[in-house]
Parts: structure tokens; sequence; C-alpha cells
């Protein structure tokens, strides 16, 4: 029980809200003396206001006086802000600045009992402004000022959250990322870890920074959101779970990830309802769960998160852990995208130029990415360059492309960076500058694109034979084959076979023909499957040999083909098989292959 308030009750503080009397009959009136001689403090107020106003009864501000009082002893708080401004001008009451000080104060502590902060600080700033002692109501002012802050900064960061994610009905970037800005800026540790995360990870326009964001999610600070997520923050407990799945400021933990974002998700929290459902998607803590992924990208959806949308209409289209349905598909992604999320718009974009899901149509693919590009995405942008690079739904137009490549490379798009150096190459959209391909190609190759760098080896390799670039490519070829590149460890092969560019070393030759091989380097299969034929230079083994030949036929290869028709129709490395050396020699021949022409023709075989 409130101290000065001995009949507070809970069913009576509903009844706060600034009261306005109609004007009233005289039955009203006498309906509201009933229920305030009952007790009923709200009915005491109206009452009151009745008789000050003269409303529906004769004017008296004495019986006013008298049920205010009684209204504000019950716990009425408008009836303790009425009296207070009748103490502190002696309206109606002598003037007593201490009583009237009395009843904004405790005004101020009922409504800070139920969090209505803003209010309590009024009417506790109006208090200390009648009275010279202002240490008592400074402390109170004091917390409720900071409640305040608080309050304000949640609703601050939950609408940066709502414009990142889309769950406020639009995405906007912009404005997310500058209210996160100045959310960390102030000192709130929620605002600076988003502010941290999508450095991070690069998101919300934010540009990748590892080293800025591990600064940010310092120990104190991480540790201070993890405090407030076992207070029950779902904010915090998303924010932790996180951290716990990126290594950011702690070891990476998947399994301590998927704890705090589902005890995040049970509060509501769409953004981990969302990382729930990759989580299960990739197997990332037990095996693959493409059912259980849609469940949470559903619920993620539900609560209106872009993100989610576009994942949940890729599970649809996919047919990943659901009936594939390309209805439902492109409902949740043309959802996304209507919200202003630029990658809902961009994956509108390469369903309608793929025909996935829909059916096939550039112009609509050209309209999206156009829309995606204009919100600044730059993977729209290289795809809309494409567009006009290659003449899809609209007219070929190399200005406009080089225009679009251009506005992507200056937000660091490699592929783009790279497409550029395409164009001074060949003068397409621009005029023809060879020493600005190059620029090009390496700027696109330092921002870690495959194609430049082997671009840039096969330059280097070819320039004029001269020997003594051959090192320069074996760099550049080194870095593409660190990706996965097939061709660059061919070339790899190439040059330790041969010396070029490094020590000649046969054994790691055909370690490298064997790594490309493996990778899908149709060159390297034919190249194994000979060595092995052979048996020149490593021990002849003819299965070995049809096994290399084989992929490679069955990859395209026309003189595979022949290879693996001799070796069925011989027996030689498979068993002896007519059928299927004619099939491969008809395959062959179909291709042009002279040879396997010849033989079909000695056969009697068609082709």
């Amino acid at each position: 029980m409130l101290a000065g308030c001995p009949a507070f009750c809970e069913d009576e503080a509903g009844d706060w809200t600034e009261v306005e009397l109609s004007t009233q009959t005289k039955e009203k009136v006498e309906e509201f003396e009933r229920s305030a001689n009952f007790g009923d403090a709200g009915a005491m107020y109206k009452l009151a206001l009745s008789y000050y106003e003269g409303n529906g009864v004769k004017k008296d501000v004495k019986v006013a006086s008298e049920w205010f009082h009684k209204a504000a002893a019950k716990g009425n708080v408008l009836a303790m802000v009425r009296l207070g401004r009748m103490y502190s001008i002696g309206l109606t009451v002598d003037k007593d600045l201490s009583k009237a000080v009395g009843m904004y104060t405790l005004a101020g502590d009922i409504y800070k009992a139920v969090s209505q902060f803003e209010k309590a600080l009024k009417y506790y700033k109006t208090a200390q402004g009648l009275t010279d002692k202002k240490s008592p109501l400074q402390v109170r002012i004091d917390m409720v000022d900071l409640q305040v802050r608080r309050k304000k900064n949640m609703s601050d960061l939950h609408r940066a959250i709502g414009l990142y994610d889309g769950s406020s009905g639009r995405v906007d970037y912009g404005e997310a990322k500058k209210i996160f800005f100045k959310l960390s800026d102030e000192g709130v540790v929620l605002g600076r870890m988003w502010v941290a995360r999508c450095f991070y990870k690069g998101r919300c326009d934010f540009p990748v920074d590892v080293k800025r964001s591990i600064g940010l999610a310092a120990a104190e600070v991480i540790g201070k959101v993890r405090r407030l997520a076992h207070d029950g923050s779902s904010e915090a407990m998303f924010l932790v779970g996180s951290a716990y799945q990126d290594g950011l400021s702690v070891a990476r933990d998947y399994d301590l990830a998927k704890h705090w974002y589902l005890k995040s998700a049970k509060l509501g929290d769409s953004n981990a309802m969302l990382m729930l459902g990759v989580i299960f998607h990739r197997g990332l803590c037990d095996s693959r769960n493409d059912e259980e992924a849609v469940q949470w990208f559903f619920k993620s959806s539900k609560a209106g998160n872009s993100y989610a949308m576009v994942n949940l209409g890729q599970m649809y289209l996919r047919g990943l852990g659901v009936v594939r349905n390309d209805t439902r598909a492109v409902e949740w992604t043309l959802r996304a995208a209507e919200t202003g999320y630029s990658s809902g718009m961009l994956m509108l974009g390469l369903m309608y130029e793929g025909g996935d899901g829909v059916e096939r149509d550039y112009t609509k693919a050209t309209y999206w990415f156009m829309k995606s590009a204009e919100s600044g995405n730059d993977q729209a942008m290289v795809w809309l360059g494409g567009e006009f690079y290659n003449g899809h739904g609209i007219g070929r137009d190399f200005v406009s492309a080089a225009k679009w490549y251009q506005q992507a490379a200056a937000m660091g798009n490699d592929h783009a960076m790279y497409m550029i150096g395409a164009m001074y190459e060949t003068g397409s959209g621009v005029e023809k500058d060879f020493g600005k391909a190059i620029d090009w190609y390496l700027k696109s190759a330092n921002a870690g694109n495959t194609q430049a760098m082997v671009w840039i080896g096969e330059s280097y390799y070819n320039r004029n034979g001269s020997r003594h670039e051959y090192p320069k490519a074996f760099e550049w070829f080194s870095k593409a084959a660190d990706t996965g590149d097939s061709g660059a460890m061919h070339m790899l092969g190439v040059m330790h076979e041969f010396g070029r560019g490094t020590a000649k070393d046969y054994s790691k030759a055909v370690q490298w023909y064997g790594k490309a091989a493996l990778a899908g380097s149709i060159q390297s299969m034919v190249w194994l499957g000979g060595e092995y034929f052979n048996g020149s230079r490593v021990a002849k083994n003819d299965a070995v040999s049809m096994k290399w030949f084989s992929k490679a036929a069955q990859a395209g290869d026309v003189n595979a083909m022949v290879w693996v028709a001799m070796g069925h129709f011989n027996g030689t490395g498979v068993a002896k098989n007519y059928g299927k050396a004619i099939h491969w020699y008809q395959r062959a021949a179909r291709l042009g292959n002279k040879d396997a022409q010849v033989k079909l023709f000695s056969l009697g075989e068609n082709w």
C-alpha cells in the first residue's frame, strides 16, 4: 500500500487518463454520488468535477474540494494533481505550497509505481518548482529521469531494429543505421552491440570492419549485454546468441547461440526466430533439419521479418522442409520486397531472370533489379549491369551497363570491378584502354575475385612468351587455386611439370592435376587419364586411366569419349563391352570427331 493512499486499489489505477465531463444530467450526477458513497474513487473525482464546474448540479467549490480530497485519499491521482494546482494558487482552498508539493509528489510516486515515468517526471518537476527543498525531490527526479531515458532508448532501439528487419512495415537501412549509431554514441550498450554486429557482418549498409566490431564489442560490453540477457531482455538474449554464433568477442559456440536464440524467440524476438531457422537449415548444431527451419522462418515472417520472408520463399521454391509451392514462394518474396528490403527485390528479379518458380520474364527481372539497385544493393547493380550488357528485357546498352558496374564497384563489389576491366579490355561502353583494364582486374583480384586472379595469371603466363613473367603468373594462379578454382589448379600442375615460375617437380604436378581433376578440371582429367595409360612417369594403371577418361567424357570432352570407347572395345581398364564402345564412338562422332566416325564406318555402324 502506498503511503498517503490508504485505499489505493489496482482496479482504480486504470482510470488515470484525463477526464473531461460532457454536459451532465441531474440523474448522472446522482449516479456519481451513489457510486462515490460506496467508495468508488473515480466517481468521487467525477462528482467533484461536477460540483466544481456546476455541471448537472449547482456549483459548489467547497463540496467539490471535499470530494477531491476524498478521491485523493482513495488514491485517485487526478484528484491529487487537481488539489496540487488548487493549493499552489489558493484556488477554493487556502494557498499552501507545502500541501501542493505533497500532492504533486504523491501523484509522481503513483505514476512511478506503475512505470508511467514521463508523467511521474512531469509532476516531480512541478513539485520541485514550488519549493526550495530540492534534494529529496531531486533524487526522485534523477531516478525517474533515468527510467525515462531508458524507456526512450529502448523505444529507439525497437524502432531501429524494425527498420533494419522490416518488422516496422518497411526497411530503411539509412534511418536504422543513424539510430544505432546515436544509441551507441550515447553509451546504450545494446545499441553499441548492434553496431558491432553490423560492422562484423556488413549488415544494414555497414561496411565489413571486423577490427572496429571487436573494439566495440569489448569484454565489458559483452559482459553487460550478457547480464541484461540474464535479467530477461529478449534483445540482449538475441545479441548474446549472435555473438556466440559469429565468435564476436567470445569463443564461437553454436550450441550456446541456439540456447540464447531459443530464449529470445520465446519472448517474441523475430531475429532470434530467423537465426534459429538458419541454424536448423545449415545443421550448425545437430543434423540439418529443414522442417524445423521452415517453422522458425514462418514464425519470424509472421512477425514481419523481411529476411525470414525471403528465406521462407526460398524454402518453398526449393521444396526444402515443405512441399514445393511456387505460389507461396513468390508471395513471401514479394511481401519482403514490398517492405523495401533490397534482397527481396533482388530475389524476385533472379526468379524472373531464371524462370525459377515463375514464367521467365526479362522485363520484370529488370524492373526488380532496378528497384533493388536504386535502394543501394550492389549485387542488384551487377545484375542490372548484366541486363544492359546482354540486352535482356531491354536493348543492349553498354554505357548503362558500365554506369551500374561503376556504382557497384564503388561499393566494393569485386565482380563489378572485373566487368569494368572486361569492358575496358574490349572497349564496350568505354574507350578501349588495356592499362585501365589491368588496373580494374587487379582491383577485382585484390578484392578476392577468382576470375580476375585467373585472368591476371594467364596474362602474365602468356605475355610475349617471356619466362620472367612466370613467377607472377604462378603467384596469381596460387591465389586463385586457394579459392578452389580448378583451372588455376591445372595451371599450377602445368607450371610444376615444366618448371615455369617454380622449380620443376613432377610429383607436385601430379598432385595439382589430381586436385584440379577432383575440382572439375576436364583438362586435368584427360591429362591423368593419359599419364596412367602411358605409364612412363607414373605406374601404369589402366583402371585409373579409364576412370579419369570416363569422368572427362561424361563432362563432354570429345577426345576422352574416344578413349573410353576404345577401352570398352578392347577391354582395357574396363570390361569389354561392344554396346558401350559404340555408344561412346557415336557420341564423339556426332560432335565431329573424325577418328570416331572412321571407326564406326569400319564397323558398319551409324552415328
